[in-house]
Parts: structure tokens; sequence; C-alpha cells
């Protein structure tokens, strides 16, 4: 019943779908926790989760992260690592058909240390660069390109 509450208070595109996720304690409270996931290409992702009192009187938004369940609005900061980074902007991001990520390694720009992810597009014969996000650690992602070998953060 929590599922369908949720379902029905919250509407999302095709690409996300809704998971049941038993039930937490929060501040002495215990709710329903129905997670939030996205569809990437190969697999899904985490987005947040939504917290249904018993009585399904209410529904809050929040997160879980590791054992910890949270009703916030701000969501968890990310550990992003070079395994990760692509997939950390599949989920931030809705791409065209034929576009693609691929990770192209570690920048420093103005002291601060990024993960580089090109996106590209596949064409009938080759692929085209288009554009590159950068990545921190804390999951920050700043819009930018590359001048020839040069990684710039677009304004």
């Amino acid at each position: 019943d929590a599922l369908e509450l949720v379902k029905n208070t919250y509407d999302f595109s095709d690409e996300y779908f809704f998971v049941p996720n038993g039930t937490v304690e929060i501040d002495g409270t215990s709710y329903y926790a129905i997670n939030l996931r996205k569809s990437l290409e190969n697999n899904t992702t985490y987005i947040s989760s939504y917290f249904v009192t018993l009585d399904g009187s209410n529904i809050y938004e929040g997160f879980i992260a590791g054992d910890v369940a949270e009703i916030s609005d701000s969501k968890p900061t990310i550990d992003v690592t070079e395994d990760n980074a692509v997939k950390v902007i599949e989920a931030a991001y809705d791409f065209e058909e034929n576009c693609f990520l691929t990770y192209r390694g570690v920048e420093e720009i103005d002291g601060v240390s990024y993960f580089a992810v090109d996106l590209r597009k596949s064409l009938e014969t080759n692929t085209t660069y288009l554009s590159t996000y950068f990545v921190t650690e804390t999951g920050t992602i700043v819009e930018g390109y590359y001048e020839g070998n040069t990684p710039v953060l677009a304004e």
C-alpha cells in the first residue's frame, strides 16, 4: 500500500521506478521506506527514498546512506572514484539517443581535482566529442570542455 501511495503521489518518467525497502526507524518513528531508482543502460542507480508513516497519513522525502535513514531535502554526498564517475553523470543527466560517456582521467583545475568524463555521440561511421563533465570526489558536477589539451570549466 505504501508503494502505491508513493507512486500515486509522485510522477516520474519511465526510466525511474520505485522499490520497497522494508521499514525504517527515524527519530523513534517507524516508516515504510520506498526507494526511487533510475534505470541506466546496463544497471540502475539509487536516487532517493520516500518514507511513509505506517498509517499512510504522511510521506517524507529523504535518503538512506548505509544503515542510516534520514528525512531531508538535501541528498548525501557520495564518494566519487574513477570507477563510478561515469555512473554519477549518467544518473544526473538524460542524454539523447546515440550519446555515451567515456572516462578521460583526473584533471586539476584551479587547485581542485576533477574526474573528467567526456560526452560523445555516435554517428554513422564514427563518433564525435560534444563536451566534458568534471566531477569532484564529493559529486559536484561542472560542465566544461577541452581547448586543445587544456580543460576549461564552462561559466
